[in-house]
């Protein structure tokens, strides 16, 4: 029995089906045509057919999520007690200069003195150890610690070694010399635990997923007990307990149908986050970066993930979480250190270089590429316009916001080898039919014409606008009404033609990027239509009514050999 046009637009778009044959065929990929177009020559249905549930065709199941698995409330208390050596190595010498500082101002140097160079006393009650006389003679605490550090090698030998400092004493004087109260906790969600262990149930109908935001390892490991996994892959550092500075790149990888995967390659982005430096007199200044930047706490970058589909080839799928910036203790500092729109961009500008360079050492010609990712930009980020001072005027876009970050990637992977071009799967044309349209804009001729999609498909909702759904800007899709089951029971995919509310929050700034096809590949990737899930949690909750602050992207990809 053959597959009828009805099936085949049903494999290629569970939402929105095609409706005519030429909008069925200019669905599928065809090496060296512009996505969204048909080739020279026919096309036949049977051979449309094949790409989709032919016998030797591989669906696959992805989903991208960001799982907004913040650390739970911790008080930053209790983060420098849980390592608080480390705490201080990570700070850097010129700040535990000051810690130094202010222990030699409250309790002097003398008892320094002589345990580093103990006094050697003649009947006349004079001291033959010059050293000893000469730290005694120190007056300024500043001169105290440089002479300290000559005789001993460093700074931290005189705090941990000399001195002993006790831990609770070292926190005292970093929370001083900061300016921070005892009692503050760092940016957390709410429900992690609980939510962690329930995405992981919400898992095995895929067969490939890539998360970020699983900042910590015992949230990982709630979530993959409840998730079907072989091997899974964690990005440049996987999640440790008690790693109190760096939390990890929060990416995980993994396959529930347990294919054979492999996680050859990582990358740290080089550039993680604003530099802020604060004056501590005597020992200069310190960088307190860390303290209103929350992205310079963890180690961002790129995971490589193959995909072995036997009998077909290797798929690679590159997953990353770009910078956001801020979200940290700037408001207790007592000085405007909030980063910048421009800050934040050129910030992204340089990971966007670092990935494209990434895929560029990594990618096989054989193999068709994915990318998947928080962005952390949107499609037009009017608030990251910065001034041309040689024009004198606001008129450009800054180098990190979407619309810039759509054409440098694919210009810079351009480079790798001719042919080589993503596509962002959202936005491409042929998808636009159902997505609402925007009249409030006239042409030179006074018509009404279709502003640019910049509202569409947004993937998160503002922590701070109060709202904890999706629904002013993702309704529930009639999925029944469209003849085909929800999710699951008592979730839903968003509605794509729903004109969000005009005072949505969010935006879209997750991505799918597929490279497009070219004659060295070694099999054909049919791609469907992006559905957005918004993970509706089920049974009772206390504060989310849905796993994450963000929706998830989901998309069947369909293999077959060439």
């Amino acid at each position: 029995m053959e597959t009828s046009m009805r099936q085949i637009a049903g494999r290629i778009d569970l939402l929105y089906p095609p409706e005519t044959f030429k909008e069925l065929a200019s669905r599928f990929r065809y090496p060296g045509v512009e996505t969204g177009k048909l080739p020279a020559g026919k096309v036949s249905l049977r051979a449309l057919a094949q790409r989709v549930e032919g016998q030797n065709c591989k669906r696959l199941e992805l989903l991208h999520y960001n799982a907004y698995l913040l650390y739970d409330a911790i008080p930053l208390v209790d983060i420098i007690l849980a390592d608080t050596h480390g705490f201080l190595y990570n700070l850097g010498a010129e700040f535990a200069k000051e810690v130094v500082i202010k222990y030699l101002l409250e309790f002097g140097i003398g008892g320094i003195c002589d345990e580093l160079f103990p006094p050697i006393v003649e009947v006349c009650g004079v001291s033959v150890n010059p050293l000893n006389t000469t730290c005694h003679a120190l007056d300024l605490a500043g001169d105290a610690v440089a002479w300290l550090i000559d005789q001993v090698g460093d700074v931290f030998s005189i705090i941990f070694d000399l001195i002993e400092m006790p831990d609770e004493m070292i926190l005292n004087a970093v929370l001083e010399i900061l300016g921070l109260p005892r009692e503050f906790a760092l940016k957390s969600a709410r429900d992690v635990s609980e939510r962690a262990a329930e995405i992981g149930n919400r898992l095995s109908q895929y067969d490939l997923v890539s998360l970020c935001e699983v900042w910590n390892s015992n949230h990982r490991d709630l979530l993959l007990e409840r998730a079907p996994h072989g091997d899974y892959f964690c990005g440049p550092s996987g999640p440790q307990a008690g790693d109190w500075r760096r939390m990890s790149s929060g990416l995980l990888v993994f396959s529930p149908s347990l294919l054979p995967l492999e996680g050859p390659a990582v990358c740290e982005y080089s550039l993680t986050g604003v530099e802020r430096w604060m004056d501590l007199g005597w020992s200069g200044k310190f960088d307190v970066g860390p303290f209103v930047d929350a992205d310079r706490w963890s180690c961002k970058g790129i995971q490589l993930t193959l995909a072995h589909l036997e009998g077909i080839g290797t798929l690679e799928i590159y997953s990353t979480h770009l910078y956001s910036g801020g979200d940290m203790l700037e408001e207790l500092l007592g000085f405007e250190v909030k980063p910048t729109s421009l800050e934040k961009a050129l910030v992204r500008e340089a990971q966007i270089a670092q990935l494209a360079n990434f895929i560029r050492e990594h990618h096989k010609p054989e193999r068709v590429a994915i990318v998947v990712g928080d962005f952390n930009v949107t499609p037009s980020e009017r608030d990251t316009w910065v001034p041309d001072v040689s024009a004198g005027d606001i008129h450009r876009w800054a180098p990190g916001d979407t619309g810039e970050l759509h054409r440098g990637l694919r210009a810079q992977l351009a480079e790798i080898e001719a042919g080589l071009e993503f596509d962002d799967w959202y936005a491409r044309e042929m998808f636009e039919g159902v997505y609402p349209a925007y009249y409030s804009n006239k042409d030179a001729n006074g018509n009404s014409i279709a502003t640019d999609p910049e509202d569409w498909g947004h993937t998160n909702r503002s922590a701070e606008s109060g709202f904890v759904s999706f629904d002013h800007y993702c309704p529930a899709l009639a999925a029944e009404e469209r003849g085909f089951p929800n999710p699951e029971p008592g979730d839903y995919y968003c509605e794509e033609s729903y004109k969000p509310w005009s005072k949505a929050t969010g935006n879209r700034i997750d991505y799918v990027f597929v490279q497009r096809p070219v004659a060295a590949h070694g099999y054909n990737l049919e791609v469907s239509r992006i559905r957005r899930r918004p993970f509706a949690r089920t049974g009772t909750w206390m504060y989310e009514p849905h796993l994450s602050d963000h929706v998830g992207l989901e998309l069947t990809l369909y293999a077959t050999p060439r």
